[in-house]
């Protein structure tokens, strides 16, 4: 059951990243578009804002990877002053303090899908004064209509809808908002999560030991002789370069003469 669980994990890791890839494919291919046909005097109007909702979907499918892989923007000034045992700690309560505010933003952009007197508001109602509570809730609240409408050749295909461009926002953060809460647990429950930094000290550590015990010389031995007699040695080290060899004399003493071919003796 566990290895089905990894797998399924694995997969929608797969098609996290492959959707990221095809995001910023698309967003390249318009801005190219795009600017070709200015050049050529015409241009696309909707282009422009599929851009810009694009690079928006990029940046929180990108903001979810780097969260899963502990790769997010942080300050670990005070982690590396800390003892190992405080450090396990104080990454806990991060964890559970960027879970909080990645909920919060989640509510925040699930707003934009919602009536000013939704239970879900409640949170933000107990935030904000009773005052300007109705003017808040009105910001949060989205407006209905088309955030783009794609047309070709002047024909119009299709609106995209403002909810549907913007709906990677309360996604986004709900993907971090879940996988900090899952870091904290792990570091609750003892385990150790993925953390970037740490897993580049761990392979340059591992690349410094490989290299520490990889000898600077190989013996070649004879299998036939029983007390394994030394036949060579190979250094794996590069030869220090002979500083006598390249050396050239300002004479011409190291040019020998041609010996002469005596003509008598033809």
């Amino acid at each position: 059951m566990a290895g089905v669980i990894q797998s399924t994990i694995r997969a929608i890791h797969r098609i996290e990243e492959a959707f990221l890839a095809l995001l910023v494919t698309v967003v390249v291919i318009l801005g190219c578009t795009q600017i070709t046909l200015r050049n050529l005097g015409s241009g696309a109007i909707w282009i422009d804002p599929a851009v810009r909702y694009g690079v928006l979907w990029i940046g929180f499918v990108a903001a979810g990877i780097s969260t899963r892989k502990g790769r997010h923007i942080s300050v670990d000034a005070l982690s590396r002053a800390l003892p190992p045992a405080v450090v396990h700690y104080t990454n806990i309560v991060t964890d559970v303090a960027a879970a909080t505010v990645t909920s919060l933003l989640m509510l925040a952009g699930a707003a934009t899908f919602l009536t000013p007197d939704s239970p879900i508001l409640v949170p933000f109602a107990l935030l904000v004064p009773d005052g300007p509570w109705e003017a808040f809730a009105d910001l949060l609240v989205g407006e209905d209509g088309a955030a783009f409408t794609v047309t070709f050749a002047g024909r119009h295909l299709f609106d995209v809808p403002e909810w549907g461009a913007t709906a990677i926002i309360p996604l986004g953060f709900g993907v971090m908002s879940l996988r900090f809460w899952t870091r904290a647990g792990i570091g609750i429950t003892g385990g150790e999560v993925e953390r970037a930094g740490e897993i580049d000290e761990a392979r340059e550590a591992g690349h410094e030991a490989e290299a520490a015990a990889t000898p600077d010389t190989i013996e070649i031995t004879d299998p036939h002789d029983g007390e394994e007699e030394v036949l060579a040695e190979t250094s794996l080290a590069p030869p220090e370069p002979d500083e006598d060899a390249d050396a050239i004399p300002d004479d011409d003493s190291h040019i020998s003469p041609k010996p002469r071919e005596d003509s008598s003796a033809h």
